[in-house]
């Protein structure tokens, strides 16, 4: 296969389309400047990495961010002109093809603005923003990833709304995960760390956090190395009123801030319009969008905490927020990984050289699967408070905090509950994190690991339309974890090459989840512990609504191959078949450390 740095200045795509300049990189692709050779006209075009081509969710968001923005007709939002793809005797390039900004986007402007912008220039971004967003509301699109780097400031002053990569109509499921979540956590809702139902006031959060930094030059919570940290932040912190940090806010602004950030969607303003209805209002400067019949605050009632009167000693919390505890310690070499306290459930296998087999169902796999394998799978389930393992001889690992438990060979290490293992980059940000791990190792080099990441209590026969969901969210974490485990937390960070494999839904002990394979193959010249080759198996399962949970519950197990001290494949899918339901015994609850008090 052709490398990625054969997409080079001058490439035509299609016959129609010229490479100028690379302009930026993204998690859904790099972005060109070109030119529309027919049309003679520049053009942003947005190109889908290759080995993410191979991975049917990520094409299929590509497209579906084509599909949402070519039906959105709004000045305040990016124009798709066209999607195709570009073929020749060795690949096949995805590709999007977009209006070209001139301009910075509002992370360039913040970045050189450290105590905020002016209040007035605050108030015309998010006033245009929000009609923006009041268009695609009106649709029926949640954008789910407002922040900085998705509005475009133009040359001329208009802002252009971006990236719909991850939007989805409001009535679609949202048991869908890329990454730790779906959207970027120091600007989501509560609601979205949960993976409830989302409408258009988790946009309206999220456009809150965006403005309160333009006020006062920081988000409203920040938690640089601990992912979970955030999480609780949005829960059950109260933002420091934006006027105890910068006393030239307006009064109307902080409370207009304030409101946007109530936890409770139910106390946000009504809609995007009636937030552009009170910008306009405010005699501060906004700009006047088109108006909408349906911007009206007459039934918007905020919230009294939420008033500028809020005392400005600080932010409270129902409970502290999760710290890392224990000792940081190398997986290989470069590799780090450590203790993370906090973070939900899900567990990701990642077994590398051949599939473990699983009990099939092929009728709703994306790929077509290998012969099933039914007879082993489904050891008789244990009591849901009992924590003797269910494959004699073997470990028992308990985690209370997601609502199942596991077995392990005695031969592994259990790590004590809180303890989580985590992979981070040059600059100390967190790739992928899970709890409740057990390892396996040969010598200094850990040749597999099992740990939990995600929601709580699985659901034991989920929807359809949860189990559809639930194939994407597998995808996407086993790809993270593919990556994060053997390149992109080196040293010199590479990116492995990718292929997946087989997925489709599973059924272990009674809890019917979604399943999805990736083979790996870290590149050559890497840290000794490296493998040549890896398999990562992730376990999707829908979590029960309203366990404070935070996306699906995933079980993941990483796992070397071609190397000594492998774990074998046999194992490994015992570890899988072994997956039950678990809750404390009576008179205990889980915490967050994972542990029943």
């Amino acid at each position: 296969m052709r490398s990625r740095a054969r997409i080079e200045q001058g490439l035509e795509l299609g016959g129609r389309y010229r490479l100028d300049e690379q302009i930026g990189a993204g998690g859904m692709g790099d972005v060109w400047r070109g030119l529309d050779l027919r049309l003679r006209r520049p053009v942003a075009i947005k190109i889908l990495p290759t080995d993410m081509a191979a991975d049917q969710s990520a094409v299929e968001r590509f497209r579906r961010e084509a599909e949402t923005t070519a039906g959105l007709q709004h000045p305040g939002i990016t124009v798709t002109f066209d999607i195709d793809e570009h073929r020749d005797e060795q690949e096949t390039l995805i590709f999007l093809v977009m209006e070209l900004l001139t301009g910075r986007d509002l992370r360039t402007v913040l970045n050189q603005a450290p105590h905020g912008v002016p209040a007035e220039q605050a108030v015309s971004l998010i006033a245009q923003a929000a009609d923006a967003l009041a268009a695609a509301h009106s649709r029926g699109i949640v954008h789910r990833d407002i922040k900085p780097a998705n509005l475009f400031l133009q040359d001329d002053g208009r802002v252009k709304l971006c990236d719909f990569g991850i939007a989805r109509l409001g009535d679609a499921t949202q048991l869908t995960g890329s990454g730790n979540f779906i959207g970027t956590p120091v600007y989501m809702a509560p609601e979205q760390f949960r993976a409830e139902q989302l409408d258009a006031r988790s946009d309206l959060y999220s456009l809150g956090c965006v403005m309160y930094e333009l006020l006062v030059g920081s988000p409203p919570f920040e938690a640089v190395t601990n992912p979970a940290a955030i999480m609780y932040k949005h829960f059950s912190e109260t933002p420091v009123p934006p006027r105890s940090r910068r006393p030239d806010v307006p009064e109307h602004l902080e409370r207009l801030t304030l409101d946007l950030l109530a936890k409770d969607p139910d106390q946000r303003p009504p809609s995007a319009a009636a937030v552009v209805a009170s910008l306009q209002g405010s005699g501060t400067g906004a700009r006047r969008p088109s108006p909408k019949p349906e911007a009206t605050t007459a039934d918007w009632a905020p919230p009294a905490a939420a008033t500028a009167g809020s005392s400005g000693a600080g932010a409270t919390t129902q409970d502290e927020a999760p710290e890392t505890v224990g000792h940081r310690r190398t997986k290989r070499g470069p590799r780090r990984k450590g203790v993370l306290i906090g973070l939900a459930a899900a567990v990701v296998m990642a077994a590398a050289g051949g599939a473990v087999a699983l009990e099939w169902s092929p009728a709703d796999a994306h790929k077509d699967p290998p012969s099933p394998t039914r007879s082993t799978l489904d050891p008789t389930p244990a009591k849901r408070q009992d924590t003797s393992p269910v494959i004699a001889g073997w470990n028992v690992t308990l985690a209370p905090q997601y609502g199942v438990a596991y077995d392990v060979p005695p031969t592994w290490k259990s790590e004590t509950p809180d303890y989580a293992i985590y992979f981070q980059d040059a600059n100390d940000r967190v790739l992928a994190a899970e709890k409740g791990t057990a390892e396996a190792s040969k010598g200094r080099c850990t040749r597999a690991a099992t740990g939990l990441r995600g929601g709580s209590t699985p659901v034991l026969k989920p929807s359809k339309d949860q189990l559809d969901a639930l194939r994407t969210a597998a995808g996407d974490e086993a790809r993270k974890w593919a990556g994060a485990a053997y390149g992109q937390a080196d040293a010199h960070p590479t990116q492995p090459k990718m292929a997946t494999g087989t997925s489709g839904t599973v059924t272990v002990n009674g809890i019917e989840a979604a399943r999805a394979s990736v083979r790996v193959t870290p590149a050559a010249g890497g840290d000794p512990c490296t493998p040549p080759h890896a398999w990562v198996e992730t376990v999707a399962m829908a979590a029960t609504p309203g366990s404070a949970s935070v996306g699906p519950v995933f079980f993941t197990v990483f796992a070397d191959r071609n190397v000594p001290g492998q774990v074998t494949d046999e194992n490994l899918k015992k570890i899988i078949s072994s997956i039950r339901p678990y809750t404390c015994p009576a008179g205990t609850a889980p915490r967050k450390t994972n542990r029943c008090t």
